[in-house]
Order: C-alpha cells, then structure tokens, then sequence
C-alpha cells in the first residue's frame, strides 16, 4: 500500500492496475512524456546550478555583497532584451510554430528566474537569512511551470545548492542544517508532485483518447444512418435531408431545382427468376452505373427497391436529358441478362422546378415520379421529362 500510495509510488503500479484496453490506448504515451520532461528537468537544473557556481566565483573575486546588484542587472537585463524580442516576434507573428513560442516564453522565465535568484543572494551574504530566498524560488518555479510539477523540487535542490556556493564564499558560518532539511522538503515534494503529474497525465491522456473514439463512432453512426448499406448511396432518410438541404439555397439564391426518378424495369421478375443475390448485385451495378453517370456534386439515392433519384440545382433542360439518357445507355451496356426483355433496362422520369414559398421539395419528386409512370406506361426504358 505504501508503494503505491505513499512516498515510494511507482508509474508502474499503478499501470499494472489499469485494465488491458486502457494499458493499449495508453501506448508509449508516457514513457516518451516522461523522457521529455526529464531532459527538460536536467537542462533546467544544469543551469540554475551554473548559475549559482558563477554567482560563489563572482562573490569571491568582488569581495563585495553588493556586487549582486552587478550581477542581478545584466540578468535583468538580458531578460528585458529577451521579452521585447518575444513581443515583437508574437506581434508581427514571424514565428508560427507554438512550440517554439513556448520554448523561448521558457527561457525567459529562467532567466527571470536567475535575475530574483541573484538578487535575492545579497539578503543571505549579509543576514545569513534564506526565508525570502525560499520564497522567491517558490515562486520562480511555480509560475512558468506550473505543468511541470517535478521541475518544482529541483529548483528547490538547486536552490539549497546555491545557498551553499554563497555561504561557503561570502559567509563565515555555515548552514549545513538549512540545506538538509531543504533536500529532504525536496525529496518528498517531487515524490508527490510525481505521482500526481503521472496520474492527472494518465487520466487526462486516457480521456483525450477515449473521446476521439467515440467521436470518430458517432461520426460513423452517423455516416451509417444515411447510407444505404447495399449500394453505398444515400438512403431515404440522407436524401430527404440533402433534397431539403438544397431546396432552401436554390430558394435563396433563386436558382432552378431538377431530379431524375430512375426504376429498374421487370426488376421483380428479375428478382424471381435469378433470385435475390443476383437482384442485390443487379441493383449494385446500376447504382454504380448512376453514380459515374451523375457529377460529383450531385445528389445520389437509393430512393426505395429497385427506385433511384438523383438531384441537381442551376441545370438546364438539355443537360437534364442528356445526364438521363447517358445513365439509360449505361445500364444497357452493363448487359446484364434479362428473361423479359433480354437486358435489364431502367426507365426515367425527369423535372425540373423554381423553388418558391409555395412549393415544396415533395412536389419536384411527384412530378418526376409522374413522368416516371409515363415512361413505364409508353414501353419502358425510355426517358420523359416534366417542365414548369
């Protein structure tokens, strides 16, 4: 229990609590986190500890406390160059990458971080007191990295190191008890701010994942309840949508609204003759046959049965006919048999209308399903068009 709740928390336990699905979702999420982070946490600390170094020679060759401020003002004044240079990039957006951004928003904190940290050397050379330096490393490290909860002990650690360097140059008494109870306020920060980085990362990862899952499965339930699972074309519930969809830009824009009524002929008997598997790829072939034959902006449906429609807007009558014949000729060339009239066959109706407030998109599809009838009635596989 202590292990996995207490100082001695380890990443891997509390993996091997997890489920099988979620250990699969996680991947190597968190072991390449981790070792980014980690390289981060050590440059951090590498320099903070440079800094400090310097701070102990300077001290020493200055013989002079106040020779911090020296110091504290070309830090801050690196860092003024550093943040005019940020808002001047931000401003004219010449840098685009964020990362980058975020990457140089860093290095400032840092180098404000080394300015405070500098100045603040002077209260510990001359009082010996660190109450206002803890609080300043405190500080530093919080606000930069707040996302980065295990920076936060180091910069305590490099702290006490830095206390050090100080009094060991500056100061005739050494505070070899501060440091150690700073190392051990450290050590047992980092092992909570650890664990609760890991978990909170975790947790957030493992939800980021799971609703990028259930957003691509309802984007496909969604695709699926429009689609007619034989053909691949529009069912009727897609095609009412998209049809009235359409209707209100061609009102708006005062353009013309046309459809094609297409039914299979002596599909039935096909059907009863070669049976149902033969009809399903019947069916398959002449939706596809449509759907080569219609633009790519057009509306395509598998209307009902052996019944399909297909809509298009801004469409003159020639065009009209000549997209319908094309269709018609296509399904002849398919020469799929037919023990009726030799080949499967379709018969068309067309028409065309104006969309307006008192018309509506039903009235379009009856009156091409009534030049579909007439074609039916005048012989089939033919093509007839209606026209207001």
């Amino acid at each position: 229990m202590l292990k996995k709740n207490g100082l001695f928390w380890s990443y891997k336990s509390y993996v091997a609590d997890m489920t099988d699905a979620e250990q699969k979702r996680l991947g190597k999420y968190m072991l390449d986190t981790s070792i980014r982070r980690s390289v981060m946490a050590v440059l951090l600390s590498a320099a903070v500890e440079l800094s400090s170094v310097l701070v102990g020679l300077s001290a020493q060759i200055i013989q002079n406390y106040r020779g911090y401020y020296l110091l504290s003002g070309f830090a801050l004044l690196c860092d003024a160059a550093m943040f005019y240079v940020l808002s001047l990039l931000s401003k004219n957006n010449i840098i685009r990458s964020e990362k980058l951004k975020r990457s140089l928003f860093d290095l400032f904190w840092l180098f404000f971080s080394i300015f405070l940290l500098l100045f603040s050397g002077v209260e510990v050379a001359e009082t010996g007191s660190i109450s206002n330096f803890i609080t300043l490393i405190l500080v530093t490290g919080i606000i930069p990295y707040f996302k980065l909860f295990e920076i936060l002990p180091l910069l305590i650690i490099d702290a006490s190191g830095m206390i050090y360097v100080i009094l060991h140059y500056s100061c005739p008494v050494f505070h070899i008890q501060q440091i150690l109870i700073l190392s051990v306020i450290a050590f047992v920060i980092s092992r909570y701010s650890y664990r609760f980085f890991v978990c909170s990362s975790v947790d957030n990862r493992l939800l980021d994942i799971a609703n990028d899952e259930l957003k691509k499965l309802n984007e496909k339930l969604s695709e699926l309840s429009v689609t007619d699972e034989l053909t691949s074309l529009l069912n009727r519930r897609g095609f009412e949508y998209e049809i009235n969809m359409l209707w209100e830009k061609c009102l708006r824009e005062k353009r013309s609204l046309s459809a094609l009524m297409i039914d299979i002929d002596n599909f039935k008997s096909y059907n009863d003759t070669f049976g149902h598997v033969s009809g399903d790829k019947c069916l398959r072939q002449i939706a596809n046959a449509i759907r080569s034959c219609a633009r790519k902006y057009d509306i395509v449906a598998r209307y009902g049965g052996e019944e399909f429609c297909v809509i298009f807007d801004a469409v003159d009558k020639i065009t009209i006919l000549e997209i319908a014949i094309r269709i018609r000729l296509s399904v002849e060339a398919l020469k799929i048999q037919d023990a009726v009239s030799g080949y499967v066959s379709v018969s068309i109706g067309a028409a065309t209308v104006l969309p307006d407030r008192n018309n509506e998109p039903k009235n379009l599809i009856r009156n091409a399903d009534e030049q579909l009838y007439r074609a039916k009635s005048e012989g089939k596989n033919r093509v007839c068009f209606f026209d207001v």
